[in-house]
């Protein structure tokens, strides 16, 4: 039998099955009750939220047959040509169907020349005829696109989502997962469904079915440790960048992705913010659901230090940073070296 991954095994086949999107399959619910659709959506949002899978959905809601749906990746099939043959088709009557759904996946890769076909389509639809325009990136595409179309956002999953599908797919593929294992998974897929799905195909495919311990995990990863991220933020507090730069270093040398230190330093640095000013309680109770007492003390201290305290400002030219390493292909340790100097030296400065 030929192997299917998570992501496909696990894809949503109905609304009830969309986790983490309940706006949005609220809307759509009555939208269809209601037969109120709209003849051309973009549904925009991070990578792996849902996008395409909400749109086969509201295909199959609408009882139309796979000869009448059209998937079209526009960042293989993003020239004038192909939308050419789109817009001589959706003319025609559906085969079967009372409509003709033709979902466009990566719509941003369109080429100008292709998107200005399309446009044309879109201005003046059949009544037969569904666009559903999926996109991480909806700037990329012209206005007069954008005008045309009723934009649907698909957030990116919480890490208590996350959380609650890792261990459900991990009980259903006959596996038991360490509590620390599960929330680790969870955050590596930042936000991602199909992304934590992968992550779980990782670990299924190196241990047999059964318990997988938080250790036997650890001892497989390409983490940093709870240390080495409390060095950093010890260090960014004391403004002390010889300590900081020789974590980092520690961490290049161990080959641990850039990208995933600095997603550990952000989500530390926001909790030790919120803690600071968390004067009912109520956010350090939520916390303590899914995060040990000792860590929670940890980031308290750290962020109630008044010598060179953590800022909001700090926080957003780190997640600034992210976005950029995002993009590269190789740097990225450069530019946390050069972002944690930049901040520490203007602390230093202004002392």
């Amino acid at each position: 039998m030929q192997h299917q991954t998570l992501y496909r095994k696990y894809r949503p086949s109905n609304f009830d099955q969309v986790k983490g999107q309940s706006d949005l399959v609220t809307l759509f619910k009555n939208v269809l009750r209601e037969d109120k659709l709209a003849h051309a959506y973009l549904f925009h949002g991070g990578r792996g939220t849902g996008k395409t899978s909400v749109a086969r959905i509201i295909a199959s809601e609408l009882k139309t047959n796979p000869e009448d749906i059209y998937e079209i990746d526009a960042a293989s099939n993003r020239g004038i040509d192909e939308i050419r043959l789109l817009r001589d088709g959706v003319s025609t009557l559906p085969f079967s169907s009372k409509y003709k759904v033709y979902i466009i996946d990566e719509a941003h890769m369109l080429t100008i020349q292709a998107a200005n076909a399309l446009l044309k389509t879109l201005e003046e639809p059949p009544k037969h005829c569904i666009f559903i325009l999926a996109t991480t990136d909806p700037e990329k595409l012209p206005q007069t696109i954008l005008s045309r179309c009723l934009p649907v956002e698909f957030k990116k999953a919480t890490q208590s989502v996350l959380e609650e599908m890792v261990r459900d797919v991990a009980i259903s593929e006959g596996y038991t997962l360490g509590t620390q294992t599960v929330k680790d998974i969870a955050k590596s897929g930042d936000g991602s469904y199909r992304d934590t799905y992968g992550q779980l195909e990782k670990l299924f495919s190196i241990f047999p079915k059964g318990e997988i311990t938080d250790t036997q995990f650890l001892s497989l990863q390409n983490i940093p440790t709870k240390d080495q991220i409390k060095d950093i933020l010890s260090a960014i507090v004391k403004s002390d960048i010889e300590s900081a730069l020789a974590t980092v270093r520690a961490l290049e040398e161990k080959d641990i992705s850039a990208i995933s230190v600095l997603q550990y330093i952000i989500s530390d640095i926001r909790t030790a913010l919120l803690l600071r000013f968390d004067t009912s309680g109520i956010y350090k109770t939520e916390l303590e659901k899914n995060t040990s007492a000792e860590k929670i003390d940890d980031l308290k201290k750290i962020g109630l230090n008044t010598e060179n305290p953590l800022t909001a400002d700090l926080l957003i030219k780190l997640i600034d940073t992210h976005s950029r390493i995002s993009k590269l292909t190789f740097g990225g340790y450069i530019l946390i070296e050069a972002t944690l100097i930049s901040l520490l030296q203007k602390n230093n400065a202004e002392k």
